[in-house]
């Protein structure tokens, strides 16, 4: 039977000093975790000081977790549709690096945001899709040179809704890449129809669109292509980064679908855990509830 992909989980590693930070590491490995996210904050701070990727690798192995996915910097300046273009050399060579201090730890999958439309409305689409392949063109390279596979995540906008990421992936059928599915961004995008003042209808309007464009089979889509999820839910009402069961995500179907994904390299927890005062307990034992331990039976 399929093995199921290993589960690993979001942390806030950065925000901890080293005796909180071994202290939360043995938690997490006490609890049953084995596997962590190289997230974008912990990728920055090794980007500001190399001596961290050392650093790091050697307090995971201590604990006996390890790196399985990443995440890369994101926001207006590190989107794959940044709009200065006086930085996108300078951003081109750090999502570079990026991937390389990945792949020295052994991860093989990063994922990246392609970027926002309604903060800029004023550019048109095909300027902003221009823009993601120019940047993939410089990247898949080097995803490839290090054996990586680049994940593009769906969200709640006109421009990284689920008919556009596979546009992007139909014009490159490279399998270094791939689509990363964000359950709660996608459930924003189907039970957010309920809340008329909610995040859909915030980023669709400025583009000139009363109602957003629902959409309620987005795995269904994505899932030949799918390496990656990132799991954690809400009621569409708002990007939460609950546990599952805390909100209207219908999880079995979830799951279901995801054991299905022939390209599905990591299933992530991107629960916010202290957001949300959940204790290391609980969150590994929700996500091996969820999965049956693992495999399929």
């Amino acid at each position: 039977m399929k093995k199921i992909p290993p589960v690993t989980f979001y942390t806030d590693l950065p925000e901890l000093d080293d005796s909180l930070k071994s202290c939360f590491l043995n938690e997490m490995a006490a609890c049953g975790a084995e596997h962590l996210v190289l997230t974008s904050s912990i990728l920055g701070s090794m980007l500001g000081n190399h001596d961290l990727i050392k650093k790091y690798a050697a307090q995971l192995k201590s604990a006996g977790l390890d790196f399985v996915d990443s995440h890369a910097l994101y926001g207006a300046k590190w989107d794959l549709n940044c709009a200065c273009e006086a930085w996108r050399d300078m951003l081109a060579l750090k999502h570079k690096i990026s991937l390389n201090i990945a792949a020295n730890l052994g991860v093989k999958s990063m994922t990246f945001h392609i970027g926002n439309d309604f903060t800029q409305p004023e550019i048109p689409e095909k300027v902003h899709m221009e823009r993601i392949f120019s940047m993939l063109d410089i990247l898949l390279p080097e995803a490839e040179k290090l054996d990586m596979v680049i994940a593009i995540e769906n969200s709640w906008t006109c421009l990284a809704s689920v008919d556009k990421l596979l546009e992007i992936k139909a014009a490159y059928p490279t399998g270094h890449l791939g689509l990363c599915y964000d359950s709660g961004h996608a459930n924003i995008m189907d039970n957010g129809r309920l809340y008329p003042q909610g995040p859909a209808y915030e980023t669709w309007q400025p583009m000139q669109t009363a109602v957003p464009r629902w959409e309620d089979k987005a795995l269904e889509k994505m899932l030949k292509e799918v390496t990656v999820c990132h799991l954690h839910d809400n009621d569409g009402s708002g990007d939460y980064h609950n546990l599952p069961g805390c909100g209207n995500i219908d999880w079995r179907k979830t799951v279901e679908l995801l054991k299905k994904a022939p390209r599905l390299m990591a299933i992530q927890s991107e629960v916010s855990a202290v957001r949300h005062r959940i204790s290391c307990q609980q969150l590994v034992k929700t996500f091996a509830d969820l999965f049956n331990d693992g495999e399929e039976k």
